[in-house]
């Protein structure tokens, strides 16, 4: 029926058909490229997802690492401190003794000071005395 209404032969139709063929042929291309184009961005989706969890997970390594050496370094730093305390108490406690000491000593020497004086003081006197005796003696 449809031929009585068409005034063109199939070879004159030969090329629409072909032209026709070729571009269902370009869309059926056209689908499968856009279908590998969806995989392959599906899999660049994937790469860079599991990229970015890879740097996640080595910011969280690095971070865990930090918290431990500050923690570390804390502790350190309080035994630094403990440490520099007691060597200050120490050091206290050294110059306490010697300031008790250096008095003590000092005490000591005004004692014997005294004392030397007290010896020079009698042994002139001795002496004084020895000569007067040997003078009355010898008179």
């Amino acid at each position: 029926m449809l031929h009585s209404f068409c005034k063109f032969s199939h070879a004159q139709l030969q090329p629409v058909c072909q032209l026709r063929d070729r571009c269902k042929k370009y869309e059926d291309d056209a689908k499968v490229v856009r279908a590998q184009n969806r995989k392959r961005i599906k899999e660049h989706e994937i790469r860079e997802t599991e990229a970015r969890q890879e740097v996640i997970d080595l910011l969280s390594a690095m971070a865990r690492d930090r918290i431990h050496s500050n923690e570390l370094l804390d502790k350190e730093i309080k035994h630094l401190r403990r440490e520099s305390t007691d060597l200050l108490q120490h050091d206290e406690r050294f110059d306490k003794n010697i300031s008790e000491t250096v008095k003590r000593l000092e005490h000591r020497l005004r004692i014997l000071e005294s004392q030397q004086q007290f010896l020079q003081i009698s042994s002139k006197s001795t002496l004084m005395d020895c000569n007067h005796n040997l003078h009355c003696v010898t008179s």
